[in-house]
């Protein structure tokens, strides 16, 4: 596994970071598209195919989509071989900013994670008086059963104005998440491209989220309706009883839970495990901070919260009480 952290100036230049990362940093990804003049870059690996837009002149944020191919440079970003839907076609921050982006105003720094086909990103970004920690990313699954696909894309979703924070919001949507609520939010959800799975849609694709009665999933990229995956991050069967528990280091004491996507059968309603993101745990925050570095078992972990972490009694708008996610650092 691979690691990068850097300070970092902009949209264009994290992107452009991203790009020197892939490419040359970890060196074992294909760097499809690269013109950051169109605000274009497009990575990939083995299944893995990864793209990202932004707006030349505007940039707050940029558009995050996953593809089952690469055609060419002359195709945008979202509209390569069976795209899963989600990231706008636009190179308009307007535009861009109604589907799935990563928002990255004010960003500071990032944290770059490789491990196989797999591709993590961290920033960090000031946002008036937070500091927060937007993620981006994409890869494949430690897949469990006799199915094909577990390739997936996710960006990040905060819903602004809530008083009950970032981390039980139903309009928040980040990793493979299990909290968001999908009504109108589908077109920002992460994707798993999914095919042989039991009396599954038509489309190759499904977007991650919570478990809904009457839930939109909206469209891949070919008008195909997509299936339903219930996350395993902010919620779902594993964050319900284990995320409460927070670490404590001078016990030996630091419990990290897998993120584990469920496919949902919407013919019998049977919910089965597809299996599990490599080396991201989520993980109670109570007692550290952004970026510690955790040592457990010989491996070396970092630490970060899902978005503002709350370090007084409660939680206020925009905060994410002691939620948070350790990464894998392997150098």
């Amino acid at each position: 596994m691979t690691f990068v952290n850097e300070a970092t100036t902009s949209v264009a230049d994290l992107l452009a970071k991203v790009n020197t990362f892939l490419g040359t940093t970890d060196g074992t990804w294909t760097v499809d598209h690269a013109d950051a003049g169109a605000g274009k870059y497009a990575h990939s690996k083995g299944t893995t195919f990864l793209s990202w837009r932004f707006d030349t002149s505007a940039a707050t944020l940029f558009g995050v989509y996953n593809a089952l191919g690469f055609i060419g440079t002359g195709t945008d970003p979202g509209n390569h071989t069976d795209d899963s839907g989600n990231g706008v076609v636009s190179g308009t921050n307007a535009t861009l900013a109604t589907g799935r982006t990563t928002f990255a105003d004010g960003i500071t720094q990032w944290w770059g994670f490789t491990d196989g086909n797999n591709f993590y990103g961290v920033v960090e970004a000031v946002s008036g008086a937070d500091t927060i920690y937007p993620v981006f990313g994409g890869g494949i699954l430690e897949k469990v059963g006799d199915w094909t696909g577990g390739e997936f894309g996710w960006g990040y979703r905060h819903k602004t104005g809530i008083t009950s924070g970032n981390a039980v919001s139903l309009e928040t949507t980040m990793l493979l998440d299990g909290g968001c609520d999908f009504a109108g939010f589908e077109a920002f959800m992460a994707t798993i491209h999914v095919e042989g799975l039991p009396n599954q849609r038509a489309s190759k694709w499904a977007v991650c989220a919570g478990t809904h009665a009457n839930a939109n999933t909206g469209n891949d990229r070919a008008a195909n309706l997509r299936n339903k995956v219930q996350g395993g991050a902010r919620g779902g069967p594993l964050p319900a009883p284990f995320a409460r528990f927070s670490a404590d280091s001078e016990k030996g004491l630091i419990p990290g839970y897998p993120i584990v996507p469920w496919y949902i059968d919407v013919t019998t309603g049977d919910v089965m495990v597809m299996g599990h993101v490599k080396n991201i745990r989520g993980f109670n925050m109570e007692h550290y901070v952004a970026g510690q570095e955790i040592v457990i078992g010989g491996d070396t972990w970092l630490a970060f919260p899902s978005r503002k972490l709350t370090t007084g009694a409660s939680t206020l708008s925009g905060e994410s009480g002691h939620q948070g996610w350790l990464y894998k650092k392997v150098v």
